[in-house]
């Protein structure tokens, strides 16, 4: 509903939720939007395109159209900020795993004039980069979920009953040494280790189980690969202290208490 999405908007994104009039204002540009093209019969290949779908096939009305478009803007700006800064971070502490990454993308830049889906497929090194981020800072670092059922748990004597709701720590999966070897420790290369690649599915879980927001959260890993090849293009990363990072544990998603002292230093070409 509207009043639970603008809930969901200021717990996320207070400052954004503060300026309220940009929730109307781009409910009504993307109306706009939709009714102009078909107005005109106008189809096109974005993501709009597909909503307007969805509508005309009928499962949904117009305002729960457009509020799933702005969900996912709003999604992808926050998870994208939260998660550069994130990399970033690493990046700077990582000295060696920077010099890495830089040497992909210059490559890449030497053989590509510009930057598509297709051509992004060959920055193997970055997308481990970029998931080995996701994995040490989960954007949705907790999942909630409610049982539909009573569930007894295996080996106990003990049962959860219907209604029951669930907290689950993605963090907690994310840094069990069961799963990823020296969890604390920002390693890449685990990704590309084809003997002992993480099973997705089961213990790779950075944007929760929420599979209606799955093209959202694709979005936040387009938009930090974007961000990280054009900073990388320019500038190498560094820090100007080593003081210990702090989560702050007010916001979702997971942020630094402090601002992160990265400095940027200029490539010679």
């Amino acid at each position: 509903t509207s009043s639970g999405f603008k809930y969901y908007l200021g717990l996320v994104y207070p400052a954004l939720f503060e300026r309220n009039k940009l929730v109307p204002e781009m409910q009504n540009l993307l109306k706009d939007i939709f009714e102009y093209r078909k107005k005109n019969d106008i189809r096109e290949t974005d993501l709009i395109q597909s909503f307007i779908d969805l509508y005309n096939d009928g499962d949904y009305n117009l305002n729960d159209v457009i509020l799933g478009i702005f969900d996912i803007i709003v999604d992808t700006i926050i998870y994208s900020y939260s998660s550069l800064m994130f990399c970033l971070y690493e990046l700077a502490s990582n000295k060696d795993i920077q010099k890495n990454l830089i040497q992909e993308i210059e490559r890449f830049n030497k053989q590509n004039k510009s930057v598509g889906l297709k051509a992004l497929r060959q920055l193997s090194y970055l997308d481990a980069v970029v998931k080995e981020t996701l994995r040490k800072y989960p954007p949705v670092p907790t999942i909630i979920k409610k049982c539909k059922e009573c569930y007894k748990i295996d080996g106990t004597d003990s049962e959860l009953p219907k209604g029951t709701f669930i907290l689950h720590s993605v963090m907690g999966v994310h840094y069990d040494p069961l799963n990823y070897s020296d969890p604390g420790k920002f390693r890449p290369d685990r990704f590309l280790e084809a003997p002992n690649k993480v099973d997705m599915s089961n213990v790779y879980i950075p944007f929760g189980l929420d599979k209606q927001k799955e093209i959202g959260f694709r979005f936040t890993v387009l938009h930090v690969k974007l961000g990280i090849i054009s900073i990388l293009s320019s500038y190498s990363v560094g820090m100007n202290s080593k003081s210990a990072m702090e989560f702050d544990n007010e916001k979702v998603p997971i942020y630094p208490k402090e601002p992160l002292p990265i400095v940027f230093e200029s490539i010679l070409k």
